[in-house]
């Protein structure tokens, strides 16, 4: 009975319902979209540092993460990497030997960190090779073969093939130099590491370090990055005592920093959406309210009860609601489908989106938790917004309601 006459009455006035449900479908389309743009901005930029150098858990010596020296080095790596490699929740895992140094040309010299990688597996854990502009990237055909970043190429003034050399310490504590040769030049998408990191064989720096078993990390590629945290807390127990397990949440703190910044960018949104829908709705219905009030009081006066009358303003609110939310959600989806396919181009702020490790393009990522919270704050802002109106009309006394209009 009663969600029959309320259909009866939403269209009525269809320019007005028109109103409402136009507010519910904008309301559910910028939220389901800009949801989907911040969730598809911040996974771009984790993935971007996690891809290309971070990793999701790192195996170190606790010396070696606390001072960087060359001569803390992991011991029994044969055994941790098969191991960990019959761990279930572990995709892959790669060993590297790290040292700082120095790397000059005969125009410019620079303070880099060298990351001696291992070809066969480094490349299933990281994408740094994803990123090779120029040249190709390391490979076991030829020795002392060196990447660089675009930016440290260019302050070198050195391109393909050319010579230069790298200046780090030993095991031993010695300092020792040797001359490699560009392979390749890379440009990821945080250009500040770029020029920070170059890449060698890692059999090729271990052999100047003075130690063919020396590495210093073994960088774990996890099924979930998700599930760093716990990973680390139950394997931890399982280490040397002068080992430690460090998640990328530690490693990189500002990622988790930039992440929740970009949650309540969202939220600040979503609340200022939620409060126009409420407000849009709210004049709407207290118009409808004038516009029936000699209505409502002849219902009034024959007897109609007033919590029937509140019923039925709530379910005619709701009922808008129910066409204008699946319209909206269609076409955000078919917004965030087209946009997730070809991407968003932001080139007009790529200065910007460098500074924090991102590309120009930018792909819109969707969470069904997303889609459900921002649903549900639509349909409550709806049902809140009704509610004055609908106290306005059941305090509307009979006789008044009729002379007056």
């Amino acid at each position: 009975m009663i969600l029959h006459l309320a259909w009866k009455n939403i269209w009525r006035n269809p320019v007005r319902s028109l109103v409402v449900i136009a507010a519910v479908v904008v309301g559910v389309w910028a939220g389901v979209s800009i949801s989907a743009f911040s969730n598809g901005m911040t996974m771009h930029y984790l993935n971007s540092q996690l891809d290309t150098y971070i990793g999701h858990v790192s195996l170190q010596t606790k010396t070696f993460n606390e001072e960087r020296s060359a001569e803390f080095s992991l011991e029994n790596v044969e055994s941790l990497l098969e191991f960990y490699t019959n761990d279930s929740t572990v995709k892959t895992l790669t060993p590297i030997t790290l040292a700082n140094g120095m790397i000059a040309s005969a125009n410019y010299t620079s303070g880099i960190q060298i990351r001696g990688i291992d070809i066969a597996t480094d490349t299933l854990v990281f994408k740094t090779y994803q990123y090779i502009t120029k040249g190709k990237y390391l490979s076991d055909s030829f020795k002392n073969q060196i990447v660089v970043g675009e930016k440290l190429a260019e302050k070198l003034k050195s391109g393909l093939r050319s010579k230069v050399v790298l200046t780090f310490q030993r095991v031993d504590g010695t300092i020792t130099s040797a001359a490699f040769r560009i392979s390749g030049i890379l440009k990821t998408p945080n250009s500040t590491l770029d020029q920070m990191r170059v890449f060698v064989n890692r059999e090729d720096l271990q052999k100047y370090v003075g130690g063919e078993n020396t590495t210093h990390e073994l960088s774990f590629r996890l099924y979930d990055a998700n599930y760093a945290k716990t990973f680390t807390a139950n394997h931890s127990t399982l280490l040397a005592s002068t080992d430690t397990l460090l998640n990328w949440f530690q490693i990189a703190p500002e990622l988790a920093y930039v992440d929740s910044s970009l949650d309540l960018t969202l939220y600040i949104f979503m609340g200022i959406i939620v409060l126009a829908l409420t407000l849009g709705i709210l004049n709407t219905m207290l118009m409808a309210i004038l516009e029936r009030k000699r209505e409502l009081g002849m219902l009034m006066a024959i007897g109609t009860s007033r919590p029937f009358l509140f019923k039925l303003i709530m379910s005619e609110t709701l009922m808008l609601s129910c066409i204008g939310a699946p319209l909206g959600l269609f076409i955000a989806f078919l917004t965030v489908y087209f946009t997730s396919t070809y991407g968003i181009n932001l080139s007009g702020f790529t200065e910007g989106l460098a500074m924090y490790g991102m590309g120009n393009v930018i792909y819109p990522d969707l969470k069904i938790d997303y889609i459900i919270g921002i649903t549900s704050f639509i349909f409550i802002a709806a049902i809140i917004a009704a509610i004055y109106p609908a106290v306005k009309a059941i305090k509307l006394k009979p006789l008044e309601a009729i002379r007056q209009h």
